[in-house]
């Protein structure tokens, strides 16, 4: 008996989507490629802008590509004239700094004692250009995490930040970033000097190779040794599909790609998978990251639903599995929502969690380190870090019968 049309055109995941769901994510996936190349976003040099005149000619309307003079640097930020406003600029980077160090105060920077704190963003068409307008906030946000695993980057993104958090700190981060599909999209790694990279990076195009749906990104490894502690892991970061073709259809891919990865990770696999993932992480009707679970990768916070993106959902997410460390401490920074920052920074919340030491050798200081008997612990700190918050972080939180 033949499979009737609407039998065919079940969307199932494991299986594979039928043609004309796949022709139909090809066709919106590339209209969405030549949109997003036709309209490259440049950002200024911000050492050239003058960010003190109001004239329109300083509203970074730099030039044909730049990041305010396209139809997509408007439709990406949101950005709306007001009567007698000008045109729409972009915030003042030393502005997004101020603002971004709210975000980590008290917060002492990632060193070679202390847990390892582990970051990640996905930056949102980062490049050169955006790395050095914003390149104070993204050294802010570097200095406090031992690893940023990286979306929608290239690398241009990353080596200029290599480079910049160098000059800054006088750390010698090292960068990685895989291949970059048609956008210049990539996904990467930066790793502070505490961390040795013992094998890799490995790049897993097959991740990027699912029913020649295009545009998808390789997954990205790097396995790692703490010369602190002597404990070792790996970290792989993903930019999974986008709903963009709908939920369901664009779901099934995302199911692939994570057994297609889980598979080449294997049972053995310590450590990481973490990013982007596309897709409501904190709905348990959602089954986009079964093949992850299935495989004993568990999910960090899965309850959790603070917002990772700036439409609202939670996306970003880490999996783990087979640490010999506890992970704890998660921590969502929404810079976008931030009207001193806004999107012009980026969509995506900063998300991170830390690989906890309590013996008394790995302490940060005369205090237990957080997670440890003693130490601040994950129920009197918030994981939405908001400015509100901050005076917060590092005392308990009042009593709600209070």
């Amino acid at each position: 008996m033949t499979k009737s049309r609407k039998q065919q055109l079940a969307i199932i995941p494991g299986e594979d989507l039928h043609p004309a769901h796949v022709q139909r994510l090809i066709k919106v996936s590339q209209e969405y490629t030549q949109r997003v190349n036709k309209s490259r976003i440049v950002y200024p040099d911000p050492d050239s802008v003058d960010f003190e005149s109001d004239s329109d000619d300083t509203n970074y309307l730099v030039h044909p590509s730049g990041f305010l003079s396209n139809e997509l640097g408007v439709q990406l930020r949101g950005k709306k004239k007001q009567a007698g406003a000008g045109k729409p600029k972009l915030p003042n980077p030393q502005t997004v700094l101020a603002e971004v160090q709210k975000y980590y105060k008290g917060v002492p920077t990632a060193s070679t004692n202390g847990n390892l704190v582990l970051g990640e963003l996905n930056v949102e068409f980062g490049d050169a250009s955006k790395a050095k307008y914003f390149r104070e906030a993204y050294i802010e946000i570097l200095s406090h995490v031992h690893t940023l695993a990286v979306e929608e980057v290239d690398s241009g993104w990353v080596n200029a930040m290599v480079g910049y958090v160098q000059q800054a700190t006088g750390l010698a981060y090292q960068g990685f970033t895989s291949t970059a599909n048609t956008r210049n999209q990539a996904v990467g790694i930066l790793i502070h000097p505490r961390l040795k990279v013992v094998n890799g990076p490995i790049e897993y195009m097959q991740v990027a190779t699912v029913q020649g749906v295009p545009d998808l990104r390789p997954a990205f490894r790097v396995d790692l040794l703490d010369t602190t502690t002597g404990v070792t892991f790996s970290q792989t970061v993903v930019h999974l599909k986008s709903m963009r073709g709908g939920p369901a259809a664009t779901g099934a891919v995302r199911y692939k790609q994570l057994d297609i990865l889980q598979k080449l990770l294997g049972p053995n696999y310590s450590g990481f998978v973490v990013g982007d993932l596309n897709y409501k992480i904190d709905d348990p009707s959602i089954t986009d990251g079964d093949p992850m679970k299935k495989a004993g990768f568990q999910l960090f916070m899965p309850a959790d639903k603070t917002p990772t993106q700036a439409m609202g959902s939670r996306i970003d997410g880490w999996f783990y599995k087979n640490l010999s460390r506890q992970f704890k401490l998660y921590r969502v920074r929404g810079f976008y929502a931030n009207p001193n920052i806004t999107r012009a920074f980026g969509d995506h919340a900063q998300t991170e969690g830390q690989l906890v030491f309590c013996e008394k050798q790995f302490q940060l200081d005369s205090s237990p380190n957080p997670g440890c008997p003693g130490g601040q612990q994950e129920s009197n700190t918030p994981v939405n870090v908001t400015g509100e918050e901050l005076q917060l972080r590092f005392k308990p939180l009042p009593s709600k019968d209070k």
